[in-house]
């Protein structure tokens, strides 16, 4: 007959259940205690079910493998089981403990839970309070995490993790407080997202109207003698729209002199100690701007310097990237005279006389440009590439010289308002710094709501401890 397990004393369950005082990450009020998660809440890791028990049956038990089935609130499920391993239950708080860290979302029912995570059964812990907690935290579980090809967190990982503990009616304050708090942080943002969205339509539209001609209409009417020098070029045949009679589609190839591939160097080739430097394909961003705040620099001969220095007017279009971003352009503007060289996925174009860098650089970047782009892309499982070769078949809509000069000058002048505006709304960094500021504030105590009459943590933890034993 097995020996029955010796109970522990409640100093011996106190000790094992307290943070060390040299292992506890910052200071809190005096009635509450560092203690181990494992200690108030019950963790149960996933078990992924075998692939044949998997399905798309909403009469099963749905099923949580990962980060991608969490939704928002509440998850978002695909995928569903006959046979389930792990469950959560009501009032669970399921957490990601595998590639992505952390993530959290609320157990509204039982879930099957798969090998990417975990479900958390608060005992005298408000799942708010957990949920919210473990927002602050995401970067110290990447930081024990282990694993090479994913990170993850293990079961002891989590049992042993610190957790700041105060009574129950403060951590019901704290969730009243930040619900309060971070709820106008979220209208916020929403605000910014439509600011956005509107920005971005205004955007679009004011490209589309330059390159179907409205924008210089009465430009055009005050002009009515100026003539395209590519008149004698014969147009593409296929047309995507009808355009001003004195403009002509041509095919981009016809527009340029020279194309030019970068110079190819390893990470391991580049050093903020090197003389050159070298734009790469994060230096264009996607609304057609050049970014210098992070630009390498590597060494190179004087031969290949004259080969692939940039100039001023010169287009950079981004050959490979993902499928999103593969296309990304920009027309070259440095203020300084020193050499700057380009990467192999950046392709240099050089254009005749009679046509305007940025003008194309317009058009590629409007909704009209991005559609022809998006119909020569070739694609393999993690890359896209736009090659020359397709890249000189698309037919651009090119006005005459003098009428480029006055779309550009006014898109310039429309979108640096916008961006102007843009500016203004663009605070999301200082919502989000604003937000870590209170989610740090409130589990050390400092949002203003706690009071030092309130039941000492250390109380609530042993009636924890205790009922814990007990049911064991």
């Amino acid at each position: 007959m097995p020996k029955k397990k010796a109970e522990k004393s409640l100093d011996q369950l106190l000790e094992e259940a307290l943070v060390k005082k040299d292992d506890q990450p910052y200071e809190v009020p005096e009635n509450w205690e560092w203690v181990k998660l494992g200690t108030v809440s019950k963790i149960n890791m996933g078990q992924s079910p075998k692939s044949t028990f998997v399905d798309n049956n909403p009469n099963n038990i749905p099923l949580i493998g990962g980060p991608k089935d969490m939704g928002e609130i509440f998850p978002n499920i695909s995928r569903y089981t006959n046979k389930p391993t792990k469950l959560s239950e009501v009032g669970d708080l399921i957490i990601t403990i595998r590639a992505t860290l952390g993530k959290t979302n609320f157990s509204d029912r039982k879930y099957c839970l798969g090998r990417g995570v975990a479900s958390l059964t608060p005992h005298k812990t408000e799942i708010n309070y957990l949920k919210n907690y473990f927002t602050t935290i995401e970067g110290y579980l990447y930081e024990i995490s282990t694993g090479t090809t994913f990170s993850q967190i293990s079961k002891q990982d989590l049992v042993d993790l610190q957790f700041p503990l105060p009574s129950l009616p403060e951590q019901e304050r704290i969730d009243k407080k930040l619900s309060s708090m971070l709820g106008r942080l979220k209208e916020a943002r929403e605000l910014i997202q439509e600011a956005r969205d509107t920005f971005e339509e205004r955007r679009a539209a004011i490209l589309n109207k330059a390159f179907t001609g409205e924008l210089t209409k009465k430009w055009r009417e005050e002009n009515p003698d100026v003539e395209n020098t590519f008149i004698e070029i014969n147009e593409v045949e296929r047309k995507p729209y009808t355009i001003p009679v004195t403009w002509k589609w041509i095919e981009f190839g016809h527009l340029t002199k020279e194309t030019k591939l970068g110079l190819v160097r390893s990470v391991k080739e580049q050093s903020d100690t090197f003389k050159y430097f070298y734009l790469k394909m994060n230096n264009i961003t996607i609304d057609g701007t050049l970014d210098l705040n992070d630009i390498a620099r590597v060494t190179s001969s004087e031969h290949e310097v004259e080969t692939y220095c940039l100039k001023e007017g010169d287009l950079l279009f981004n050959t490979r990237n993902s499928y999103e971003l593969v296309g990304k352009n920009t027309v070259f503007q440095f203020p300084h005279k020193e050499n700057i060289l380009f990467n192999n996925n950046i392709m240099r174009i050089r254009f005749l006389p009679d046509v305007s860098p940025k003008l194309i650089s317009f058009f590629l970047n409007s909704s009209i440009g991005k559609s022809l782009l998006n119909q020569i892309k070739k694609c393999t499982t993690n890359v896209a590439a736009i090659y020359a070769k397709n890249l000189n078949t698309i037919p651009v809509a090119l006005s005459p010289k003098e009428e480029q000069k006055e779309i550009v000058r006014i898109l310039e002048k429309l979108l640096n308002h916008e961006d102007e505006a843009r500016a203004l709304i663009d605070m999301e960094e200082q919502i989000d710094l604003i937000e870590k500021s209170i989610l740090s504030k409130a589990f050390r105590g400092e949002l203003g709501t706690n009071d030092p009459d309130d039941e000492p943590a250390i109380e609530l933890l042993k009636r924890s401890l205790k009922e814990k034993e007990k049911a064991a």
